[in-house]
Order: C-alpha cells, then sequence, then structure tokens
C-alpha cells in the first residue's frame, strides 16, 4: 500500500494540541515525538471468506467507519475518526512512544443506515446525541476530545442501533450484515521499516462477523396447533404444524439479527454472545385466544451462529407452567451448521 501525503493532517494535530480550548495535557500525545506513519489495510477475516487478507484491495461497495484511539496509561482515547467509501489507501502520522487502536465497522452499500443528501444516521452518527449527521470523508480526522463530548467521533459503532428513518432507530436491526473488527499498534518499542524518509508501519484490521441468525422448533405438536415466539424489535416467529406425518418437528422461518453490542468501546474486541428476552405463546387448534407458557425468558445467542432453538415439553409448559432450561453446542456459522439450545 501507497502512503499517502497527510503532513496537513500532521500540522492539524500539532495546532490542535497547541490551542485547543477543549483538550488538557492528558488527553494529548506529545509532540515532540518522533512521527511514524502508520497504513491500514481492511479486509474480511477467514471467518467469512477464504480469500487471504492481503487480497482485500478489491474492496465490497459499502461504507466503512473507522476509529483510531491512543494510550499511554490504562484507557484508550480518542484520536481520530473517518468515515470511508474508498478504503484503497488509508494512513495516519503517529507519534512514537504509546500505543494506538484501530476500530473499524462495515455495512454493505444496500444495507446502509437512513441518510439525508449524504449524512448518515446510526450506527455511523458523530455526535454524542445520535444525529443523522454524519458525511464521508475518505480521510482520518483529528478528534482527541474525550467521548462523553467528542462531537466529531463514530462512537456509536460498538452498538447495533441503526437508524431505519430520520425518527426511527433499530436497536437490533434485522437482515442487515453487519460486520467489524479490531487491531493494535504498539508504537512504545517501535522498529518501522523505512519508505523514502520515513518510518512507516502496517496495520490489518480483519472484519468479522456482528451478526447471527435466530429460528425457533418445536416438537409433537398437532396439526393446528401454534406457537409464537415474540422477540424485542422484530416480528413475531411462528410456529404452525400443518402435517404431522411428515416429522414431528414444526419449524419457523430463520431470522438475521446484528449484535445489540456489537463490541466493548474500551478494548475493541468483538463480543462473542448476547442475551434475547423472548415470549412464547401456544394456540392449540381451533382455540382463538394465545397462551403464554413462557414469560420474559433470556436465551444466549452466539454471534457467527445459525442459532436454533426448540421448544420442548409443550404439555408440560401449558399445564404447569413450569420453567425452562438449554443445553447446546457450538458450531460455525454455515449452511449446514447449527447452534442447537432446547428449552423446556
Amino acid at each position: 500500500m501507497k502512503i499517502a501525503d497527510t503532513h496537513s493532517l500532521f500540522i492539524a494535530l500539532i495546532w490542535m494540541i497547541l490551542f485547543s480550548s477543549c483538550s488538557d495535557e492528558s488527553n494529548t500525545p506529545d509532540i515532540n515525538g518522533k512521527e511514524i506513519w502508520v497504513g491500514l489495510q481492511i479486509g474480511p477475516s477467514l471467518e467469512y471468506d477464504s480469500q487471504p487478507l492481503s487480497r482485500a484491495t478489491v474492496q465490497e461497495a459499502g461504507i466503512y467507519a473507522v476509529n483510531v484511539f491512543w494510550k499511554k496509561g490504562t484507557a484508550f482515547q480518542p484520536y481520530a475518526t473517518g468515515l470511508f467509501e474508498d478504503i484503497s489507501d488509508i494512513s495516519i502520522g503517529l507519534i512514537e512512544g504509546y500505543i494506538y487502536r484501530f476500530d473499524c465497522t462495515f455495512l454493505k452499500k444496500n444495507e446502509l443506515p437512513y441518510n439525508n443528501n449524504g449524512y448518515f444516521g446510526l450506527p455511523f452518527s458523530i455526535t454524542t446525541d445520535k444525529r443523522v449527521d454524519a458525511s464521508v470523508t475518505n480521510k482520518l480526522v483529528i478528534s482527541i476530545n474525550p467521548l462523553n463530548e467528542n462531537q466529531n467521533f463514530h462512537q456509536h459503532i460498538y452498538k447495533g442501533a441503526m437508524h431505519l428513518k430520520a425518527d426511527n432507530i433499530s436497536e437490533r436491526p434485522t437482515d442487515t450484515h453487519r460486520f467489524y473488527g479490531s487491531a493494535t499498534l504498539d508504537l512504545i518499542n517501535a522498529d518501522p521499516v523505512t519508505e523514502g524518509n520515513r518510518p512507516v508501519k502496517f496495520v490489518s484490521i480483519e472484519l468479522k462477523r456482528a451478526y447471527y441468525t435466530l429460528r425457533f422448533a418445536a416438537e409433537d405438536l398437532s396439526v393446528g396447533d401454534s406457537i409464537k415466539v415474540e422477540t424485542s424489535n422484530a416480528k413475531a416467529f411462528l410456529i404452525e404444524c400443518t402435517d404431522a406425518t411428515t416429522s414431528n418437528l414444526s419449524m419457523s422461518e430463520e431470522k438475521l439479527f446484528s449484535l445489540q453490542n456489537v463490541a466493548n468501546i474500551g478494548n475493541g474486541n468483538i463480543n462473542a454472545t448476547e442475551n434475547l428476552p423472548i415470549n412464547v405463546y401456544y394456540r392449540p387448534k381451533n382455540a382463538e385466544e394465545w397462551t403464554s407458557i413462557i414469560s420474559n425468558q433470556s436465551i444466549t445467542i452466539q454471534r457467527n451462529k445459525k442459532n436454533l432453538i426448540k421448544i420442548i415439553n409443550i404439555d408440560k409448559h401449558y399445564d404447569e407452567n413450569t420453567s425452562i432450561s438449554f443445553e447446546g453446542d457450538n458450531t460455525d456459522l454455515d449452511p449446514t451448521e447449527e447452534e442447537h439450545q432446547n428449552i423446556g
């Protein structure tokens, strides 16, 4: 990757450090340190793409949000941010003597959040109050104010929340293939290569799935019986037994969900699981009313899995309203593999 000439970016950093009234010495790197130019390579993880990361120069169309943090003590602090359509040449000048973290999230072109004349809403919003205000920069912009007062930082990429419309935010979007990755770079004991007269380092960010699929099944239903499963922020799952002679297992449709909590903003790590509250209702054949058999029960869902939740012992629930239990195994998200859990 060619490192672009971003001298003006470094000058802007110096100006902000020296003259900004919003910053203090604890929030700014030491500008007297040696500058190292860092290039970012962003590509798919082998988790969902068998192509080597080095071939990620053929990027997928969509929007990439990138955050850069710096750390000298125990906590990472904002350093720079940017929203990209083109990730072929991302670079930034960093000061030696610190640890840096690079976080990136990606949404495909046909799954982008609501935008108003090129300004995007969540998860790309740049202000603390989550407005529709993020525009594509195709460069990293220095932004060093603390998160609680930073009005130019993509700090909402760590949540699944997404603007569907100007006044409609989904906390756990469906049918949205969200991706996320993070990498760190230690420049405390840097050993960069030299390109021209500049010391240079490269950082690779592997994007991972920040979503999962979910469906429900019920066994031993009689023809005409139905099960309804309600979850937050999604249309209810419906299981209907139409033909008991073909199988004793009736299935709902499968739905894709983005993680509600994508990653930890403190360390950048993607979350492996999340808890999803569900309510389950049963309606026997010819009945008009639904009967609650499981109320506000939390199930643990695996990221990057095809999660199949099987509802068992329905008669027991229907008669006694007993508690439920879970058991399962872990497999990767693949068209033929599933994460199985039984409740009953």
